[in-house]
């Protein structure tokens, strides 16, 4: 019996900082946080900025000294309700976790100790938010008030401006009657001369426009010519782009013939290895890259590899129908797929007959 109580008392000792240290929530309830502040300092302001009164404050610090504002604690289902009617004013309901010491603010918003605050209904939640409604609407008419003295001192001041604009306008256009006399009288004397001036230049440009019609005749004449012998030249080169197009042609496909056969004598076979379903390949890594990498082994006469999944684009050239694989007269090929899904296939070709072989 002592051992039995001796046990218990540890195992009170053991959980009672716990639940000293950490003042979160109950189930089923959480504290309306507003939001938190780096330090005490910096509380009083936060406070004063939410519109709400020093009184209706539970303020919680954690270890690292970050204060929390909140309401109080409530029923998580009220809070939601209130939520869903767009009246917390994106407050949270925060379970409280690390909240270590409670605090409170005085009529001057400074820290003093707190007490528990409990908010029992939406009635008595909208109690505590109304001044910042409250706070709102005085500032909206404040704002208000401003604009309506800004739009009266701005229309007499327009109204003096436009006064002034009006004499600036009569003035301005008694000298621009003036300067438009005087312009009319310019024009009339430039009128005369450019008609002068004109007739010449008509006269010039005639005798001009008919010693570069001369000129123009003969530069067609000459141009035809021209073009004659540029045609003749091009079927010329025509003829020689062609003899030299079929000699390139002829030893492109010379050049292509001694490659096939030094291919085909040294890699004699080729295997394509393919990946996918259905018959179609679609990514011949998708077989040996997974959970689980897989690879391939290959010996090819006398080379060895064992390739892991980052090596085999090493192996050849990935085409449309999969990977292909140059083979010597003897090899030895293995690959395991790493797939649950895709199919891993590989065909050995002739490479003289292209038939299959294996």
């Amino acid at each position: 019996m002592k051992k039995n109580i001796f046990l218990l008392s540890l195992a009170f000792l053991f959980f009672v900082p716990e639940i000293l240290a950490d003042k979160r929530a109950e189930r089923g309830k959480c504290y309306i946080s507003i939001g938190y502040v780096n330090d005490r300092v910096s509380v009083s302001e936060f406070a004063k900025a939410s519109f709400i009164k020093a009184k209706d404050f539970e303020l919680f610090e954690r270890k690292d000294k970050k204060v929390y504002l909140t309401l109080g604690k409530i029923d998580e289902n009220l809070f939601k309700r209130l939520q869903s009617q767009n009246k917390t004013y994106n407050f949270n309901c925060s379970r409280g976790k690390g909240y270590e010491v409670r605090l409170g603010l005085n009529a001057e918003f400074q820290i003093v100790g707190g007490n528990k605050i409990n908010i029992l209904s939406a009635d008595q939640f909208m109690s505590v938010v109304s001044s910042i409604e409250i706070e709102k609407q005085r500032l909206l008419d404040l704002e208000f008030e401003k604009q309506v003295q800004a739009r009266l001192a701005a229309e007499k001041e327009k109204q003096r401006l436009a006064e002034l604009e009006r004499q600036r306008k009569a003035e301005a256009d008694r000298l621009a009657a003036i300067e438009k006399a005087k312009q009319d009288e310019i024009d009339r004397l430039a009128a005369i001369e450019k008609a002068k001036q004109k007739a010449e230049t008509d006269r010039l440009a005639a005798i001009e426009k008919a010693k570069q019609d001369e000129i123009d005749r003969l530069a067609a004449i000459e141009k035809a010519k021209q073009d004659e012998i540029d045609r003749l030249a091009a079927i010329e080169k025509a003829k020689q782009d062609e003899i030299l197009r079929k000699k390139q042609e002829a030893e492109r496909k010379r050049k292509a013939k001694v490659a096939a056969e030094k291919l085909a004598k040294e890699y004699p076979y080729y295997v394509v290895v393919s990946c996918g379903f259905r018959g179609d390949h679609i990514n011949i890594l998708a077989c040996f890259a997974g959970s689980v990498d897989t690879e391939i082994e290959l010996s090819n006469g006398r080379d060895y590899g064992l390739y892991k999944s980052y090596q085999i684009s090493e192996l050849g050239k990935e085409y449309r129908d999969g990977l292909h694989i140059n083979l010597r007269s003897t090899f030895d090929f293995k690959a395991q797929n790493s797939s649950g899904d895709l199919i891993l296939g590989a065909k050995v070709f002739s490479r003289a007959s292209g038939e299959v072989l294996f």
